[in-house]
């Protein structure tokens, strides 16, 4: 029984020293990526703001603060919170292997002016739960958690504001992470009239196949995207109904370029005054530009150190016009992959392909009939004649000035337009332009 007892108890020794061993390595692990996320943060907004921490730790916790100090602020807002700094407790506790988190802002007077306006008080207006999770077999921390913004009403000036209230995970890992928000709908009412907005979804991705996205340049891949299912209008006799706009953008590399794409879209458009309506369905444009991707790196960090150094800098475009070149120089494309709208059952559509070759952008200041020699066009766009007939203030004789001069051509259903350049020679619905 001895010799049982003291096996049990030697059992226990071990597994309670590998439990606290496991905690103070997670621990350890949890302060380090919490410093590499501050790091990147410092250098990521190091042009607008000076971000900063501090750690105290123990066994089983630490508590953190995190203080962003925004560089120049809007003056209005500066002056309604009363600073130009953020603070943020942030609290882990830990245990074998994961650690939970809380983060929300620091006491002080940004906190009271919140709550001043927060429709329940007694929640703290802005927190973010999460969980870290320390993977000893690659040495990685993954973070999954929840971030909450309540609902703020405003009056002032005659006029009453709800912003309504924000929720959703957010995710991180070693090449990687993920955002999903969702704000409520919100809506300004005044004497003069209303507007409704939401409810709004946001959603971010981003991945970095070289491994470490904290570590990286930049991210191989990043999506965006923001929809609203409603914005309504009412003013004075005048009213516009948004429904279902989507913003979505894409970024990818593709060897040593960058592509961009940008695509904005609705599923309906409604304009009402007293004297006029009109109708959009589908309303869609598709935008994509391509870059070489270190010249771009290269002008996002002269920017950065320009704001630093000096914020006025930037707007000089005699200081702007060298960093454009480093661009420029390597080629650019861009393309409007669709543009197209639904009017009086009839589809207007367009598209355009524009790919210029390397040019300094101070050769074309001198020059400008140089871009002419670079450039690659062709811009199309169809018009049915029902689909201007939905829009207000339509007169068929303008148009056919236009069509008399020659700068579109009348197909009998639909008014077409073409622009193209190539080899320097422009060319207008198939026309070459003279003197060009």
């Amino acid at each position: 029984m001895g010799k049982g007892l003291l096996a049990a108890v030697a059992a226990s020794v071990v597994v309670g020293a590998g439990y606290i061993a496991g905690v103070i390595l997670t621990g350890q692990q949890v302060d380090e990526q919490f410093q590499r996320e501050v790091a990147a943060a410092q250098e990521h907004f190091r042009a607008v703001a000076k971000i900063s921490s501090a750690v105290k730790s123990t066994i089983f916790s630490s508590s953190n603060t995190l203080s962003i100090e925004y560089l120049q602020p809007p003056e209005a807002i500066a002056a309604w919170a009363g600073t130009n700094t953020v603070h943020f407790d942030v609290d882990f506790k830990h245990g074998f292997l994961n650690s939970q988190s809380v983060m929300q802002l620091s006491a002080g007077s940004l906190l009271d002016k919140l709550k001043s306006y927060q429709v329940n008080s007694q929640l703290s207006p802005v927190v973010f739960n999460s969980e870290y999770r320390f993977d000893p077999a690659n040495g990685s921390v993954v973070m999954s958690g929840n971030l909450a913004l309540d609902s703020f009403e405003i009056n002032e000036g005659g006029g009453v504001f709800k912003l309504g209230a924000t929720n959703g995970p957010i995710s991180t890992s070693y090449d990687g992470y993920q955002i999903d928000l969702v704000t409520v709908e919100s809506r300004f009412d005044s004497a003069d009239g209303s507007i409704e907005i939401g409810p709004v979804s946001w959603s971010q991705t981003a991945e970095s196949r070289s491994g470490d996205l904290l570590a990286a340049e930049s991210a191989d891949s990043v999506t965006m995207s923001v929809k609203v299912q409603r914005i309504k209008l009412d003013s004075q006799g005048a009213a516009v109904d948004l429904k279902a706009l989507s913003v979505a953008v894409q970024q990818k590399l593709k060897g040593d370029r960058v592509v961009l794409g940008v695509q904005y879209g609705a599923e309906r458009i409604i304009v009402k005054n007293a004297d006029d309506s009109f109708q959009l369905d589908q309303p869609d444009l598709q935008l994509s530009f391509d870059l070489d991707h270190d010249s771009v790196l290269s002008l996002v960090e002269r920017l950065q150190q320009m704001q630093q150094a000096n914020a006025g800098q930037i707007e000089n475009p005699m200081l702007l016009v060298p960093l454009l070149s480093e661009v420029t120089q390597k080629g650019v494309s861009f393309n409007v992959d669709r543009l197209s709208a639904i009017a009086n059952g009839e589809t207007l559509e367009a598209l355009a392909k524009l790919k210029v070759a390397p040019f300094s952008v101070e050769e074309l200041m001198l020059d400008p009939q140089v871009l002419l020699s670079k450039v690659d066009l062709d811009a199309q766009l169809s018009v049915p004649k029902k689909f201007l007939q939905a829009m207000p203030g339509y007169d068929p004789q303008q148009l056919g000035f236009f069509v008399a001069m020659g700068f579109i051509v009348d197909t009998g259903d639909s008014y077409d337009f073409e622009l193209a350049v190539e080899n320097g020679v422009l060319m207008l619905n198939g026309e070459e332009m003279p003197g060009l």
